[in-house]
């Protein structure tokens, strides 16, 4: 499960690296046109916008599988190892339970995106792809959190074998 999860969070997280490139480009043509033409590109926050939705939820699991979310873990460190394996395991299934039902409230909020043919004022962008995506995103970081949960629960049961 491990090697799936990672390898869909990948392509995610590319995805995510892309978006991230095309904004920067949008954003160069509107400063660029803004600054020596006078003449800014219409519908640069709206891209911006929607953009960045996609480069965050695309990206949250990749950095769960690398582990690299902002942690604090002060107390964590002077419990003891026992405390630390069912406090791991515990905050990994909340995580998992809170990530699943952001996942799924999202997808209901994408249906009432398209129902009501919500889009963006300039552009005329509909919203529900985006929230789609997102939602999408948010799945795939709850499968990055099962898996890691699954990978430290056989760690330590291999390392209480030894």
């Amino acid at each position: 499960m491990e090697k799936i999860s990672y390898h869909i969070n990948r392509i995610m997280n590319n995805i995510s690296a892309a978006m991230m490139v095309l904004l920067t480009v949008v954003t160069i043509i509107d400063i660029t046109g803004r600054f020596f033409l006078n003449k800014p590109l219409p519908g640069t926050i709206e891209v911006t916008e929607l953009s960045l939705v996609l480069i965050v939820y695309l990206a949250f699991g990749y950095t769960e599988h690398h582990e690299e979310h902002v942690i604090i873990d002060t107390a964590y460190e002077l419990m003891p190892k026992k405390a630390k394996e069912v406090s791991y395991m515990v905050a990994g299934l909340i995580s998992f339970v809170i990530i699943l039902l952001m996942s799924w409230q999202l997808y209901v909020y994408a249906g009432r995106m398209l129902v009501g043919r919500y889009e963006t004022g300039v552009l005329k962008i509909p919203y529900y792809p985006v929230v789609v995506a997102a939602a999408i995103g948010s799945l795939c970081y709850a499968l990055a959190i099962l898996s890691n949960m699954i990978k430290f629960h056989n760690s330590e049961r291999k390392e209480n074998e030894s």
